[in-house]
């Protein structure tokens, strides 16, 4: 691809594929500021800078140890790892695919030109690339991406080239974009450059406008881990075979099986750490039980009960391509059964998936707050009896939960104004104003003004200033997918579990995989879990608490051999995905700064349709839909860009 020899992507080749991962790889840094750009002074840059954490990197636990030994060596390096061989296919390793398809390219080169393919003109390279291996190309192709606008701590990008040939203006963090104390503006988030507005406009090289086509925004799937229809693969190398020991399905060694580690009973074990979950420790913390929560992802939260600093960064390839705070695919596919008639893992691949850290999904989200309504609590009194459908009115109503929303809404700050038609009344005010307007947000809801449609502001669990011992927002513009590494930022970690662990009564555990509930008689007495390293323990408690999500939840207890122990018949069933359609606009006349500023600003609601019961009843035949997002893509950057249009096209 051109440029990708500029910015000597071939470098960032040899670091991944030379990895050793018994070290510290340069797979995911510790973050959390590069040290490119400085510490925010007072309307302007200043002149400190940070330490450059992209160059500490952190050693990797069994899990993604045993994930990245597939993705390197595939299965056939490492028997016994894959476990999902049997049903999905052995994996053929990155390092084997290379070896075998650059000697492909090689020999068809000589083939019809007689030279070697490195030898040949552009022109002649295409033809034998166009013959070639397509799945190959594409992973040739998304690593070339990758080493020409990944972090040059990556081993890419030599000089910021690759950034500077798109005017992409690289990390935001920890200057980012807006002083919450003065709204200086120090690149524009809330107008164009000639604005007149009172904010100082000192420019940081911003981003140029990216084209957006079909399919941009969709996360890119191009084959880049690639299971093969083989029995058998020839040995890459990497980890000596037996420097893994083999494990069983639930990821425990036999020798290690029989060594289970029991602690003392605690007052309650919470499995997941996400909202719910979070919201559960701080509270039973507070009342004085001794509480234990199992997360079976990574903690990247090092200060957890004393400041919300993380390793979460704006970093693109940590973030996004290699998904830190993920479920590894290899180690934990997301199958599915597409069709009725279609058997089970019609579909491997990403189904709504979700991460896994501590502090749960919310840490990589754009944290949108907005209350149930009125009418949302009676589905089955506005909808009537739905053949095959499971639907039932809540036991609570708007009125009983009013004071629990303004009570949460004030531990995670919540930012906003009361300025939605289609909400239910509320009494109290947000706890925040909201934050600095964002451009792009404005543009599209004058245009939705101009179509009678109203848009409200989003309440989102964002300072937008300094807020309960957190920093406000500097409107970085990676919220969504990456998560917060100032702590600006309402997840649960920071701001609900880690004041659970600030009593000194909640321990949380990260690579903590639950895999067993334990019961005697009528009543569950514990967990067994597997830690990072392989070992198991088993927690007693006499509380146990599900918190890990509707799937997980529900799959724990079917592992667990209490189905027989669900009176209600709905164990695993009526289970709703958060859908999603996503839909992009090109402004070729103006910059919109749509990768600045938080998620998002703006919201479109009335096609939710109104919020009580009676006037919902007016509304009875009308279609209805859901809340529209007017946000910006802070979630995508050059190399999901690149990935994502066809090679040669730009």
């Amino acid at each position: 691809m051109g440029g990708a020899r500029a910015t000597r992507a071939v470098d960032y080749l040899d670091f991944l594929l030379g990895a050793d991962l018994r070290g510290r790889p340069p797979l995911y840094h510790l973050g959390r500021f590069s040290g490119r750009t400085p510490f925010l002074a007072r309307c302007r840059p200043g002149t400190r800078f940070p330490q450059d954490g992209f160059r500490r990197y952190r050693r990797l636990d069994r899990t993604e140890l045993t994930a990245w030994s597939l993705r390197l060596d595939g299965s056939a390096a490492h028997p016994g790892l894959d476990h999902n061989a049997g049903t999905l296919g052995p994996i053929l390793g990155w390092r084997e695919r290379y070896r075998d398809g650059l000697a492909a390219l090689d020999r068809s080169s000589r083939t019809l030109f007689g030279q070697g393919f490195a030898e040949l003109d552009p022109t002649r390279r295409e033809i034998v690339i166009a013959r070639a291996d397509q799945s190959f190309i594409a992973l040739a192709y998304a690593h070339g991406v990758e080493g020409t606008f990944a972090a040059p701590e990556y081993g890419g990008n030599a000089g910021l080239a690759g950034w500077r040939s798109i005017r992409f203006d690289g990390d935001r963090q920890p200057l980012g974009y807006v002083d919450p104390v003065s709204r200086c503006e120090l690149a524009p988030v809330s107008g164009p450059e000639s604005g007149s507005g009172a904010a100082a406009q000192l420019a940081l090289d911003p981003a140029g406008l990216w084209r957006i086509v079909d399919g941009v925004l969709a996360k890119p799937n191009i084959g880049r881990d690639q299971r093969v229809a083989r029995t058998a693969a020839s040995r890459g190398p990497g980890l000596p075979g037996g420097a893994l020991r083999s494990a069983t399905p639930s990821g425990v060694s036999e020798s290690r099986r029989r060594r289970r580690r029991r602690t003392r009973a605690v007052d309650a074990v919470i499995v997941g750490s996400g909202p719910g979950a979070s919201m559960a420790a701080f509270v039973l913390a507070r009342a004085g039980w001794h509480v234990v929560v199992l997360e079976r992802g990574p903690n990247p939260y090092r200060a957890l009960g004393r400041n919300g600093y993380s390793e979460l960064t704006g970093d693109e390839l940590k973030a996004f391509q290699r998904g830190y705070g993920w479920p590894d695919p290899l180690t934990e596919p997301r199958t599915f059964r597409s069709p009725d008639d279609a058997g089970p893992r019609s579909h491997v691949g990403p189904v709504n998936d979700l991460p896994a850290l501590v502090g749960g999904g919310a840490g990589l989200a754009t944290m949108l707050a907005p209350r149930m309504r009125e009418v949302d609590f009676v589905p089955r009194t506005r909808l009537g009896d739905i053949p095959g459908a499971i639907l039932v009115d809540w036991p609570l109503r708007y009125r009983d939960l009013e004071a629990h929303y303004d009570a949460v809404e004030r531990i995670i700050g919540v930012q906003g104004r009361a300025d939605d038609p289609f909400a239910s009344r509320r009494h109290r005010r947000f706890p925040l104003p909201p934050g600095v307007p964002l451009y792009a947000n404005e543009v599209i809801a004058a245009g939705a003004d101009r179509l009678g449609l109203a848009t409200p502001t989003g309440p989102l669990a964002i300072a937008s200033r300094a807020y309960g011992g957190r920093r406000g927002c500097n409107e970085c513009g990676r919220c969504w997918h990456y998560g917060c590494p100032i702590g600006a930022h309402g997840g649960m970690a920071p701001v609900v579990l880690g004041r659970a662990v600030a009593t000194g009564r909640c321990e949380v555990k990260a690579h903590s995989f639950v895999h067993a509930i334990e019961a005697s008689g009528s009543r569950v007495t514990g967990v067994r879990y597997v830690d990072g390293r392989g070992r198991e323990h088993t927690v007693a408690a006499r509380h146990v608490l599900l918190g890990a999500g509707p799937i997980e939840d529900a799959r724990l207890m079917l592992l667990s051999g209490l189905a027989d122990r669900d009176r209600s018949g709905l164990l695993g069933r009526g289970l709703v995905f958060h859908f999603q359609t996503f839909a992009g606009g090109y402004f070729p006349d103006r910059r919109l700064h749509s990768r600045r500023g938080r998620g998002l600003a703006r919201m479109i609601t009335e096609f939710c349709g109104p919020p009580t019961l009676e006037e919902a009843r007016a509304w009875a035949g009308v279609p209805g839909g859901g809340v529209v997002e007017i946000s910006g893509l802070g979630l995508f950057g050059p190399i999901s860009e690149g990935q994502t249009y066809p090679r040669g096209e730009s």
